[in-house]
């Protein structure tokens, strides 16, 4: 129902097509290929989450993306299609997923539970908001790379504890924080190297940290009226 919501709007748009389709099924890819003439593709099915991936493991979360990134480079050796991979560094804004971080955190912040935290809140991540990420999408598909990989992130990660304090600030209201271990497979931080990506894509995240969740607030209370 969440997912249906959020592309509600574009259905009836001339230039957006929604078919239903397991990714699994060559036949029908193909068969939807065939139809809208598809040159290229903007690949993001995957399984979401750190913690799912250590609770049922093919691979962990990490070398399991490591290692799509080299079939993909060896198909691309083999075959020659040109492939762009995309790193992206904890995406966030309006109508994302409510099993990620910051709606879980608006959620019980904004309904007054406990909001449990892994470690002492010190961890530190790149958040990187919608409209930057969207950005470098939209620029690799105007490029003709034969095989790059590039990172998209803010490049300035934040600590936990102010990420909450940034969502009271907008909800204006207090968590009721409850630290717990830190959990398995966590790392202390992680923050993208965009180096690469202003050169070759002049990629510029623009919208910080503060920005962007006074941003996912105004969209989150706008949700629940």
């Amino acid at each position: 129902m969440i997912k249906r919501n959020n592309i509600k709007a574009f259905l009836s748009k001339s230039k957006f097509n929604l078919a239903e389709a397991d990714i699994r099924d060559k036949a029908s890819l193909d068969k939807i290929f065939r139809k809208f003439k598809i040159h290229k593709v903007i690949h993001l099915a995957a399984q979401p989450g750190v913690s799912f991936s250590l609770e049922n493991p093919f691979s962990p979360y990490g070398v399991s993306k490591r290692t799509g990134e080299l079939l993909c480079f060896n198909y691309n050796y083999l075959y020659h299609p040109p492939v762009t991979i995309l790193r992206f560094f904890t995406v966030y804004g309006p109508k994302q997923r409510p099993d990620m971080a910051i709606y879980k955190f608006a959620k019980l912040i904004n309904d007054e539970k406990e909001t449990t935290l892994f470690g002492n809140g010190e961890t530190k991540r790149d958040y990187t908001f919608i409209d930057d990420i969207i950005n470098g999408i939209t620029t690799c598909l105007r490029k003709d790379f034969d095989f790059q990989i590039f990172n998209l992130g803010y490049s300035k990660p934040i600590t936990l504890l102010y990420l909450i304090s940034l969502i009271e600030k907008n909800l204006k209201k207090k968590a009721k924080i409850k630290f717990l271990p830190s959990q398995l497979g966590d790392p202390p931080i992680t923050y993208a190297d965009i180096t690469k990506s202003k050169e070759l894509l002049n990629f510029h995240p623009g919208v910080s940290i503060e920005e962007g969740i006074k941003n996912f607030i105004q969209w989150y209370k706008h949700e629940k009226t």
